[in-house]
């Protein structure tokens, strides 16, 4: 399930994508370009290229279906689209799922088995704040290290 917070995440030019054939299957079509490789950009984005007619086998009808294909040949037909990988939209998916799942019951540990994650990063996900907290020590252990050694301390 994609929680409506990760829809947040979506890149501008995912979201074009996404207004015309739904979030979801914006996520499958950019799962599969990043699989087949199609001539990524240096920003890591793939292009493709959306025919003016779709022939029934072609890859994008069994990437987003029927519909969802001739929704993009309506408004995309004939044009070479770009995609972002849409990191940021799993990531967020990803981190919601671990509240929802900890807010149920779910155990740190039990947590990082199941996402595959560190503890820290299960921690950081489940407080925020934490991040914050965590840079600021470091800045201040930056400055009182770069004070010792001007002589200050």
């Amino acid at each position: 399930m994609i929680h409506p917070s990760a829809f947040q995440a979506f890149p501008e030019s995912a979201r074009l994508i996404a207004d015309v054939i739904g979030p979801r299957a914006t996520l499958s079509l950019s799962e599969t370009l990043n699989a087949r490789l199609h001539d990524k950009t240096s920003d890591g984005s793939a292009s493709f290229y959306i025919p003016k007619v779709i022939p029934r086998n072609h890859w994008i009808n069994s990437t987003v279906g029927l519909v969802a294909a001739d929704k993009l040949r309506k408004e995309f037909g004939g044009e070479l689209l770009s995609l972002p990988k849409c990191r940021a939209v799993y990531r967020a998916n990803r981190n919601q799922s671990v509240r929802n799942l900890h807010a149920s019951g779910s155990t740190v540990i039990e947590l990082m088995e199941r996402f595959s994650l560190s503890a820290d990063t299960v921690k950081r996900i489940l407080d925020p704040a934490r991040n914050e907290r965590q840079a600021r020590s470091s800045r201040d252990r930056a400055r009182m290290k770069a004070s010792f050694v001007k002589g200050g301390l």
